[in-house]
């Protein structure tokens, strides 16, 4: 009987750590939160080649190798020229995507608009003939106010 035993809890160890191992890879697969896509405002560049690469080149001409570079950072819009295509000096080769630096500009001049409107508006507010007039009243608000804190007193 002792032999049966002992066969007998060989086995349900393994058991129940199989069946935590079951458990644990339920909890994980069931609690892990799906991820969406990103929203974006604007619709990414396309290139219209099949594979495409981004850095800083260097153009092999027929004398000496020619380093090229962008001024400005940024993702490649459209290409000019063709392998082999012979180019002069000065010739665009690539153009950038200018989205980023037109919204910025667009932003830029909205603010300078704003500001030019509320430029004009101070400029309009009291005009030179008016002041006579607002002066005087702020010398009889002055000695309203003196009158009434004598009043005040005298009470």
């Amino acid at each position: 009987m002792r032999a049966k035993e002992n066969y007998d809890g060989k086995f349900l160890l393994p058991m129940i750590a199989l069946g935590m191992a079951s458990y644990a890879a339920y909890y994980i697969v069931g609690t892990h939160p799906s991820t969406q896509p990103p929203f974006l405002p604007a619709p990414p560049v396309e290139s219209p080649f099949a594979l495409t690469v981004c850095g800083i080149g260097v153009v092999e001409s027929a004398t000496d190798n020619i380093s090229i570079g962008a001024a400005l950072p940024g993702k490649v819009r459209e290409v000019q020229v063709t392998v082999g295509q012979r180019v002069q000096v000065g010739e665009v080769l690539i153009r950038l995507d200018d989205r980023e630096p037109q919204a910025r500009l667009k932003a830029r001049q909205a603010a300078l608009d704003v500001a030019e409107k509320r430029l004009a508006r101070l400029e309009q507010l009291p005009r030179e003939e008016e002041l006579p007039a607002k002066l005087e009243r702020i010398q009889e608000c002055k000695a309203h106010l003196e009158f009434q804190i004598i009043h005040f007193q005298r009470v």
